[in-house]
């Protein structure tokens, strides 16, 4: 059967085939980036591995900012940053100015694994759009920005 069964079998129109191949496209990237994860041996999962990424490039944010970055509940966001912190990766520190708000920090294994995952991800993606040249992955990243749902 076709490597892209949606294309072949569900229907015609462009919108839904369209969506299908992002799908499947996402599914790929995803898998990819999973096997990486796996390699830490701390068992990780790609949204904590988001998280790292965001509080790398947002220092002492705090619960609140990686919840909406992340679109999940204030206790979904929580017990993630207690597993993070479990697995030495994350620190909090009290804010100065609101003694309820607490500032995340990455640890040095913590930023080492965000390093790590940045080259990796990076590698993915070059190995996903190498038969693209530099224009065509301009007009892409600009396609994916004028859809975005953002």
């Amino acid at each position: 059967m076709s490597r892209h069964l949606s294309t072949v079998m569900f229907s015609n129109d462009p919108n839904y085939l369209i969506a299908r191949r992002l799908i499947e496209i996402g599914r790929e990237l995803f898998h990819a980036r999973k096997g990486h994860i796996l390699d830490y041996g701390l068992d990780l999962g790609l949204s904590q591995v988001e998280a790292l990424v965001f509080l790398d490039s947002v220092p002492a944010a705090t619960i609140r900012t990686l919840r909406e970055y992340l679109e999940i509940s204030h206790q979904g966001t929580c017990d993630m940053v207690g597993r993070l912190r479990q697995k030495g990766l994350v620190e909090s520190r009290p804010s100065l100015c609101d003694k309820r708000a607490k500032h995340l920090f990455l640890t040095e294994k913590g930023r080492e694994i965000c390093m790590d995952q940045r080259k990796r991800a990076s590698e993915v993606g070059a190995r996903f759009f190498a038969r693209l040249d530099e224009e065509e992955k301009k007009l892409l990243s600009s396609l994916l920005d004028k859809i975005s749902l953002e």
